[in-house]
């Protein structure tokens, strides 16, 4: 425990010595998980206006086309996203790397990381889908409750909390095995990518708790 301690701490204190790795560094948060934070602060979303879109969107006479392009326009702001992650990732790791060489083009070991982080995306997505499906469950009954008194989030986050739970255990696996992965990729770019999957599987079965325990801490 105390050397990912050490590791960790030598990590923190790199990435504040070094205003270089900042923009980087700051673009990947932003585009992986950073947007929700700054959505929560800057633009709460009010559970009323969920509802009302909700509604809009079933009366609408463009139903069901206007869930189809909804779901379309997501999916492909999800890709851009995970390219911007890839490759500001790169951008990062290559800043941060000792030396100058790299054997591989910027394009293509961005190509790569997308893959990567793609891959380790898809449990926290496969959740999500399931908080979703659960939220449309549970939804109609809270909404319609006579309880007042309590926000309805609260009363939605009850019913929710496993659901939410196994979200965010998939979500801390992914960013472990993306890790790794986007690590043994920078370490040997001329192999395939399924080969970095291979390394990260290893090394995660191998010694599981070091790398949660940076992932959690971070």
């Amino acid at each position: 425990m105390r050397g990912w301690l050490r590791r960790g701490l030598a990590a923190a204190q790199l990435a504040g010595d070094r205003s270089d790795l900042w923009p980087a560094g700051s673009l990947a948060w932003l585009a992986y998980l950073g947007w929700l934070p700054l959505l929560v602060v800057l633009a709460r979303p009010d559970p009323n206006d969920l509802a009302f879109f909700g509604v809009s969107i079933y009366t609408s006479s463009a139903f069901p086309w206007n869930v189809v392009a909804l779901a379309a326009a997501s999916v492909a702001i999800f890709v851009l996203l995970c390219v911007i992650a890839a490759a500001a990732e790169v951008a990062l790791l290559r800043s941060a790397a000792v030396g100058d060489r790299h054997p591989t083009s910027y394009g293509r070991a961005v190509m790569t990381a997308f893959t990567v982080i793609l891959v380790s995306t898809l449990p926290a997505v496969g959740a999500g889908v399931l908080v979703l499906l659960g939220v449309m469950a549970v939804a109609p009954a809270e909404f319609q409750s006579p309880d007042i008194g309590t926000p309805v989030l609260l009363r939605l986050a009850g019913p929710l909390l496993p659901y939410l739970v196994v979200m965010v255990l998939a979500l801390l696996a992914g960013q472990v095995f993306g890790g790794l992965a986007l690590r043994a990729a920078q370490a040997a770019p001329q192999k395939p990518v399924t080969a970095a999957f291979a390394s990260a599987a290893r090394g995660l079965l191998r010694r599981p708790w070091p790398s949660l325990g940076v992932a959690g801490g971070g």
